[in-house]
Protein backbone atom coordinates (compact mmCIF):
# COMPACT_ATOMS: atom_id res chain seq x y z
CA UNK A 1 0.00 0.00 0.00
CA UNK A 2 1.39 3.28 -0.63
CA UNK A 3 0.28 6.19 0.74
CA UNK A 4 1.22 9.69 0.79
CA UNK A 5 1.87 12.90 3.46
CA UNK A 6 0.08 15.13 1.46
CA UNK A 7 0.21 19.38 1.91
CA UNK A 8 -2.77 20.70 4.16
CA UNK A 9 -4.82 23.02 1.28
CA UNK A 10 -4.64 26.65 1.99
CA UNK A 11 -6.53 28.82 0.30
CA UNK A 12 -5.11 32.32 1.79
CA UNK A 13 -1.93 34.13 0.45
CA UNK A 14 0.23 33.82 3.50
CA UNK A 15 4.23 34.18 2.99
CA UNK A 16 6.12 30.83 2.08
CA UNK A 17 7.12 29.36 5.15
CA UNK A 18 10.66 29.25 6.13
CA UNK A 19 12.60 26.18 5.51
CA UNK A 20 14.48 23.98 8.24
CA UNK A 21 17.50 21.72 7.97
CA UNK A 22 18.37 19.56 11.08
CA UNK A 23 21.84 18.04 12.21
CA UNK A 24 21.57 15.47 15.17
CA UNK A 25 24.95 15.10 17.06
CA UNK A 26 25.67 11.45 17.48
CA UNK A 27 26.93 11.60 21.10
CA UNK A 28 24.71 13.99 22.95
CA UNK A 29 20.75 14.86 23.07
CA UNK A 30 21.47 18.10 20.86
CA UNK A 31 20.09 19.64 17.40
CA UNK A 32 21.27 21.94 15.10
CA UNK A 33 18.61 23.61 12.94
CA UNK A 34 19.42 26.26 10.09
CA UNK A 35 16.44 28.14 9.59
CA UNK A 36 16.48 29.48 5.93
CA UNK A 37 14.09 32.65 4.69
CA UNK A 38 13.09 35.22 3.54
CA UNK A 39 16.13 34.79 0.61
CA UNK A 40 19.61 34.13 2.00
CA UNK A 41 18.77 35.19 5.67
CA UNK A 42 19.89 31.72 7.96
CA UNK A 43 19.44 31.39 11.62
CA UNK A 44 21.04 28.76 13.54
CA UNK A 45 18.80 26.97 16.47
CA UNK A 46 20.15 24.67 19.19
CA UNK A 47 17.97 22.11 19.76
CA UNK A 48 18.02 20.38 23.54
CA UNK A 49 16.27 16.72 21.94
CA UNK A 50 15.93 15.71 25.62
CA UNK A 51 13.84 18.52 26.81
CA UNK A 52 12.62 19.31 23.41
CA UNK A 53 13.41 23.19 24.09
CA UNK A 54 15.13 24.96 21.41
CA UNK A 55 17.53 28.22 21.77
CA UNK A 56 17.48 30.80 19.33
CA UNK A 57 20.90 31.49 17.80
CA UNK A 58 22.28 34.26 15.52
CA UNK A 59 21.48 35.18 11.81
CA UNK A 60 23.71 35.30 8.68
CA UNK A 61 23.36 36.91 5.43
CA UNK A 62 24.20 34.83 3.00
CA UNK A 63 23.36 31.43 1.71
CA UNK A 64 24.52 28.58 4.38
CA UNK A 65 25.22 25.13 2.17
CA UNK A 66 23.74 22.83 4.20
CA UNK A 67 25.22 19.32 2.48
CA UNK A 68 28.82 20.91 3.61
CA UNK A 69 27.89 20.98 7.52
CA UNK A 70 28.45 19.36 9.92
CA UNK A 71 27.86 18.96 14.12
CA UNK A 72 30.50 17.54 15.83
CA UNK A 73 29.06 14.21 17.89
CA UNK A 74 29.41 15.75 21.76
CA UNK A 75 27.05 19.00 19.94
CA UNK A 76 29.98 21.54 21.01
CA UNK A 77 31.47 22.18 17.53
CA UNK A 78 29.54 23.15 14.11
CA UNK A 79 31.20 23.13 10.83
CA UNK A 80 29.48 25.23 8.66
CA UNK A 81 30.10 26.39 4.36
CA UNK A 82 29.04 29.88 3.59
CA UNK A 83 28.65 32.22 0.84
CA UNK A 84 28.39 35.86 0.63
CA UNK A 85 28.10 37.31 -3.21
CA UNK A 86 27.20 40.92 -1.96
CA UNK A 87 30.79 41.98 -3.46
CA UNK A 88 32.20 43.55 0.26
CA UNK A 89 34.25 40.33 0.54
CA UNK A 90 35.55 39.89 -2.76
CA UNK A 91 39.32 41.87 -1.94
CA UNK A 92 39.89 39.77 0.80
CA UNK A 93 42.27 37.46 -0.36
CA UNK A 94 42.53 35.15 2.43
CA UNK A 95 38.83 34.56 3.44
CA UNK A 96 36.75 35.74 -0.15
CA UNK A 97 33.28 35.56 -0.55
CA UNK A 98 32.89 31.78 0.27
CA UNK A 99 34.50 30.53 2.94
CA UNK A 100 34.33 27.41 5.83
CA UNK A 101 33.58 28.13 9.89
CA UNK A 102 34.26 26.43 12.93
CA UNK A 103 31.52 27.63 15.43
CA UNK A 104 29.88 27.29 18.39
CA UNK A 105 26.11 26.37 18.37
CA UNK A 106 23.85 28.54 18.08
CA UNK A 107 26.05 31.25 16.77
CA UNK A 108 27.66 31.70 13.74
CA UNK A 109 30.55 33.97 15.25
CA UNK A 110 33.37 32.70 13.62
CA UNK A 111 36.36 30.34 16.01
CA UNK A 112 38.22 29.60 12.82
CA UNK A 113 37.69 30.79 9.18
CA UNK A 114 39.19 30.00 6.40
CA UNK A 115 39.01 30.24 2.54
CA UNK A 116 36.60 27.62 1.11
CA UNK A 117 36.62 27.67 -2.62
CA UNK A 118 37.74 24.37 -3.28
CA UNK A 119 36.00 23.01 -0.25
CA UNK A 120 34.20 19.64 -0.50
CA UNK A 121 31.65 18.00 2.20
CA UNK A 122 33.03 18.00 5.89
CA UNK A 123 32.15 15.48 8.39
CA UNK A 124 32.96 14.88 12.02
CA UNK A 125 34.40 11.05 12.22
CA UNK A 126 34.73 12.57 16.14
CA UNK A 127 34.55 15.00 18.55
CA UNK A 128 38.10 15.32 17.56
CA UNK A 129 38.59 14.78 14.13
CA UNK A 130 37.19 16.52 11.69
CA UNK A 131 37.76 15.53 7.75
CA UNK A 132 37.07 18.31 4.81
CA UNK A 133 37.37 17.36 1.53
CA UNK A 134 39.25 19.60 -0.81
CA UNK A 135 39.67 19.32 -4.86
CA UNK A 136 43.23 19.54 -3.96
CA UNK A 137 44.66 18.30 -0.92
CA UNK A 138 48.39 19.55 -1.57
CA UNK A 139 47.81 23.21 -0.81
CA UNK A 140 45.44 22.61 1.73
CA UNK A 141 47.59 24.11 4.34
CA UNK A 142 48.00 27.57 2.45
CA UNK A 143 44.18 27.75 2.33
CA UNK A 144 43.70 26.66 6.28
CA UNK A 145 43.80 30.28 6.85
CA UNK A 146 42.46 31.16 10.49
CA UNK A 147 40.78 34.88 11.33
CA UNK A 148 40.90 34.53 14.95
CA UNK A 149 42.51 32.13 17.38
CA UNK A 150 43.30 28.95 16.33
CA UNK A 151 42.50 25.45 15.94
CA UNK A 152 41.03 23.94 19.60
CA UNK A 153 44.16 22.02 21.37
CA UNK A 154 42.64 18.07 20.59
CA UNK A 155 41.15 19.06 17.59
CA UNK A 156 42.61 17.43 14.69
CA UNK A 157 41.44 18.90 10.79
CA UNK A 158 42.74 16.24 8.16
CA UNK A 159 41.79 16.84 4.41
CA UNK A 160 40.45 14.06 1.75
CA UNK A 161 40.71 13.84 -1.58
CA UNK A 162 37.03 14.03 -3.70
CA UNK A 163 37.59 11.18 -4.87
CA UNK A 164 37.56 9.37 -1.48
CA UNK A 165 34.13 11.24 -0.49
CA UNK A 166 32.39 8.10 -0.52
CA UNK A 167 34.39 6.17 1.97
CA UNK A 168 34.40 9.19 4.23
CA UNK A 169 31.02 9.51 4.31
CA UNK A 170 30.23 5.88 4.47
CA UNK A 171 32.41 6.11 8.28
CA UNK A 172 30.47 9.40 8.94
CA UNK A 173 27.31 7.59 7.68
CA UNK A 174 27.72 4.79 10.46
CA UNK A 175 28.65 6.72 13.20
CA UNK A 176 25.37 9.02 13.01
CA UNK A 177 23.57 5.54 12.68
CA UNK A 178 22.70 5.24 9.14
CA UNK A 179 23.91 2.69 6.10
CA UNK A 180 24.30 3.21 2.37
CA UNK A 181 22.51 0.73 0.88
CA UNK A 182 22.93 2.16 -2.90
CA UNK A 183 25.53 3.27 -4.06
CA UNK A 184 26.02 5.91 -1.73
CA UNK A 185 22.72 6.84 -3.32
CA UNK A 186 19.72 6.09 -0.89
CA UNK A 187 20.62 5.17 3.07
CA UNK A 188 18.09 3.38 5.74
CA UNK A 189 18.24 3.95 9.82
CA UNK A 190 16.06 1.92 11.44
CA UNK A 191 13.47 3.21 14.27
CA UNK A 192 14.53 1.28 17.51
CA UNK A 193 11.10 1.22 18.62
CA UNK A 194 9.40 -0.27 15.78
CA UNK A 195 9.73 -2.05 13.22
CA UNK A 196 9.89 0.81 10.93
CA UNK A 197 13.03 2.15 8.84
CA UNK A 198 13.39 5.92 7.73
CA UNK A 199 15.05 5.92 3.97
CA UNK A 200 16.47 8.97 2.35
CA UNK A 201 17.06 9.07 -1.34
CA UNK A 202 19.59 11.35 -2.61
CA UNK A 203 17.78 14.37 -5.11
CA UNK A 204 19.41 16.79 -7.42
CA UNK A 205 18.62 19.16 -4.63
CA UNK A 206 19.00 17.36 -0.90
CA UNK A 207 17.03 14.62 -0.38
CA UNK A 208 13.90 12.76 -0.40
CA UNK A 209 12.29 10.96 2.64
CA UNK A 210 10.45 7.54 2.89
CA UNK A 211 8.87 5.95 5.79
CA UNK A 212 8.92 1.58 5.05
CA UNK A 213 7.18 -0.96 7.36
CA UNK A 214 6.67 -4.35 6.63
CA UNK A 215 3.70 -3.88 4.93
CA UNK A 216 3.45 0.25 4.63
CA UNK A 217 5.66 2.75 1.90
CA UNK A 218 4.85 6.24 3.35
CA UNK A 219 6.17 9.09 0.98
CA UNK A 220 6.98 11.88 3.54
CA UNK A 221 5.48 14.32 1.12
CA UNK A 222 7.02 18.35 1.99
CA UNK A 223 9.55 17.29 4.53
CA UNK A 224 12.69 19.36 4.28
CA UNK A 225 14.66 17.21 6.67
CA UNK A 226 13.79 13.87 8.19
CA UNK A 227 16.13 11.74 10.45
CA UNK A 228 15.75 9.37 14.05
CA UNK A 229 16.94 11.16 17.18
CA UNK A 230 18.91 9.92 19.97
CA UNK A 231 15.60 8.81 21.73
CA UNK A 232 14.78 6.75 18.91
CA UNK A 233 11.93 9.02 17.69
CA UNK A 234 11.10 9.86 14.15
CA UNK A 235 11.81 13.91 13.67
CA UNK A 236 10.88 16.18 10.54
CA UNK A 237 10.63 19.57 9.59
CA UNK A 238 7.77 20.40 6.89
CA UNK A 239 6.74 24.12 6.77
CA UNK A 240 8.75 25.71 9.27
CA UNK A 241 7.69 23.60 11.44
CA UNK A 242 9.73 20.84 13.66
CA UNK A 243 7.87 17.26 14.44
CA UNK A 244 8.15 14.30 16.56
CA UNK A 245 6.60 10.93 16.57
CA UNK A 246 7.56 9.03 19.86
CA UNK A 247 5.56 5.75 18.81
CA UNK A 248 4.87 5.03 14.73
CA UNK A 249 1.54 3.17 15.95
CA UNK A 250 -0.70 5.44 14.22
CA UNK A 251 1.68 6.96 11.49
CA UNK A 252 2.58 9.97 11.31
CA UNK A 253 -1.07 10.77 12.78
CA UNK A 254 0.93 10.84 16.04
CA UNK A 255 3.49 13.21 14.81
CA UNK A 256 3.61 16.06 17.55
CA UNK A 257 4.19 19.56 16.25
CA UNK A 258 7.54 20.95 18.75
CA UNK A 259 8.26 24.56 17.53
CA UNK A 260 7.01 26.81 14.57
CA UNK A 261 9.78 29.11 13.77
CA UNK A 262 7.42 30.94 10.70
CA UNK A 263 7.42 33.96 12.65
CA UNK A 264 10.90 34.46 13.45
CA UNK A 265 12.40 37.69 12.04
CA UNK A 266 16.30 39.11 11.28
CA UNK A 267 17.87 40.66 14.64
CA UNK A 268 21.16 40.91 15.21
CA UNK A 269 22.46 39.19 18.48
CA UNK A 270 25.84 39.24 19.55
CA UNK A 271 27.44 35.75 20.96
CA UNK A 272 28.40 35.62 24.43
CA UNK A 273 32.14 35.10 25.02
CA UNK A 274 31.80 31.58 25.97
CA UNK A 275 31.13 31.07 22.30
CA UNK A 276 33.76 33.35 20.89
CA UNK A 277 36.87 31.37 22.67
CA UNK A 278 38.09 27.76 22.61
Amino acid sequence: MLESFMDNTNHGTPPPPCRLHGFLAAEAPVAVLLRRGPAKNVQMIKWNTGSDTFELGQWLKGRVYEDRCDLSPDGALFFYTAGKYDGKHQDDRKIGSYYGVLSRPPYFTALTVWSAWSNGPAYFLSSKLLMIGRSQVSDVQKRQIPKRGRFPAGLHVETFAHENSASIHQRHLELTGWKSVLENEVYEKPLPTSDATLVKTKRMQGYSYTLRTPSDLLILTGVDWADVDQRGRLVFTRDGKVFACNSMENGLDGAIELADFNSSTFEPLAAPEWAKAW
